[in-house]
């Protein structure tokens, strides 16, 4: 990794040097499930977007593994190397690396054996259960490719290529687009193909990551070692917010899934499947500068660079902001628009749900960045409790309670309103979290 320039070269040009790159490998990843998506949405209609919803929390629980090996091994590598302990560094890397594969093994079983049951516990309907199956069973069993290529993601970036994560997350997933359209239209193989363009895709993007190998550069390696439960709990203290994160998402969907089948059916999950695959890209950027500017604070923060650390998180939290702002500000000039990409049956009751939907549902971005920034950062400075309170907040032990109260009084109305009310209070508490952890820090 380059340690000097992270420590040493002007924290503006480093921070746009890494978030840049890490923005554009997450709004990638995000754009798999926004194509599925929209070409599920058009070329079978509302049921298939539906199904896609529903099993949406299996590909949360997936992706957070990733999120919890990667990001939480790639934080302790990359303050090791801060420390310039970089033998031990690898240690975090194989760790995660066996971690990985042990779990991808587990969902693959699961894939080949329980994807009915699954589907049927996520809520899938006669109507839904075939779509729904066939997409679990398919997502279940790509799972390796989808936790090893976030982990290289992460250790790659924090070896200081972010470039070439960048580069493996467009080629993967330009390359699910063209699939997805090769598989649903001329092929007609529907669900299954949805599903297999986006495995196919990430199976070509963890080849690209492998490639990092072949650098001079390259300080990664696989260890024969014996690893102690410390070490296996640190990469989870690490990595932890960001696995609640992702993995609270499947649960909040499960839940919005559940509350709106009885409120509105299924039209009204597939509007509720516009808005939270809209909102995943949103997320995606702001994930992206949290995992870009992750290295640069931890590198710092190891080198007592504390100074550097705080300039790193407000370049981050202004971007995130602003980026919010204008995904508020386009739903609100565009949301027939943007409900009529994902509605080629030109149903008038999908699109009055998914507009209602989008004027109520957007106003959450304005303060989403800065929480994701804030959860990002404090777990980068090893300030993980506070992270993890507020990672588990803001995953399920807020939003569960509020979407249930809202919906109760207000309906269909309520629920829309769940993410925004939500997201206001963990800001609250998270800028008494960041006074505290400034003043203790300034003692250091």
């Amino acid at each position: 990794m380059q340690r000097d320039a992270v420590l040493k070269k002007n924290i503006t040009g480093v921070f746009f040097r890494y978030v840049t790159p890490g923005v554009i490998g997450m709004v990638g990843l995000s754009l798999y499930i926004l194509a599925d998506t929209y070409f599920i949405a058009n070329g079978i209609g509302r049921l298939g977007l539906a199904s896609l919803n529903i099993g949406l929390p299996v590909y949360n629980l997936i992706f957070g593994i990733g999120a919890l090996l990667g990001i939480g091994g790639g934080t302790v590598f990359s303050i090791l190397h801060g420390r310039a302990e970089h033998e031990r560094a690898n240690r975090p890397f194989t760790i995660a690396a066996v971690l990985g594969v042990c779990f991808s093994l587990l969902f693959a079983l699961l894939g080949a054996f329980a994807s009915g049951p699954i589907a049927a516990l996520l809520g899938a309907t006669e109507e839904t259960a075939s779509y729904t199956i066939t997409y679990l069973r398919v997502i279940l069993l790509f799972s390796p490719a989808f936790i090893l290529n976030n982990i290289m993601t992460a250790f790659v970036r924090n070896d200081g290529n972010p470039h070439l994560a960048m580069a493996a997350m467009t080629i993967s997933t330009l390359t699910n687009i063209v699939l997805d359209y090769v598989f649903i239209y001329p092929l007609r193989l529907g669900m299954f193909g949805a599903a297999l363009a986006t495995g196919l895709g990430t199976v070509l993007g963890l080849l690209i990551h492998l490639t990092h190998f072949l650098r001079k550069s390259n300080t990664l390696r696989l260890l024969r070692m014996r690893p102690a439960i410390r070490e296996i709990l640190q990469i989870f203290h690490c990595g932890i917010s960001n696995f609640i994160t992702e993995f609270s998402a499947g649960i909040v969907i499960l839940a919005f899934n559940t509350v709106i089948l009885k409120l509105a059916g299924n039209t009204g999950v597939a509007a509720y499947g516009i808005v939270a695959n809209i909102a995943i890209v949103c997320t995606a950027f702001f994930n992206g500068i949290g995992q870009g500017v992750q290295p640069i604070i931890s590198t710092n923060f190891g080198a007592l660079q504390q100074k550097r650390v705080w300039h790193a998180f407000l370049l981050a939290v202004t971007c995130a902001c602003t980026i919010g702002l204008i995904f508020y500000g386009t739903g609100i000039l565009f949301p027939t628009q943007i409900a009529g990409l994902f509605n080629q049956e030109k149903s008038p009751e999908l699109t009055a749900l998914a507009v209602r939907a989008i004027h109520r549902y957007f106003l959450a971005f304005a303060l989403m960045g800065f929480n994701i920034i804030t959860i990002t950062s404090l777990a980068a400075m090893s300030q993980l409790k506070e992270a993890f309170v507020l990672s588990v907040l803001r995953g399920f032990a807020v939003i569960l309670p509020v979407l249930l109260l809202l919906s109760h009084f207000f309906g269909l109305d309520g629920v829309w309103l769940t993410i925004p009310v939500t997201e206001l209070l963990i800001a609250l508490l998270g800028t008494v979290f960041l006074l505290r952890v400034h003043r203790k820090l300034k003692k250091v």
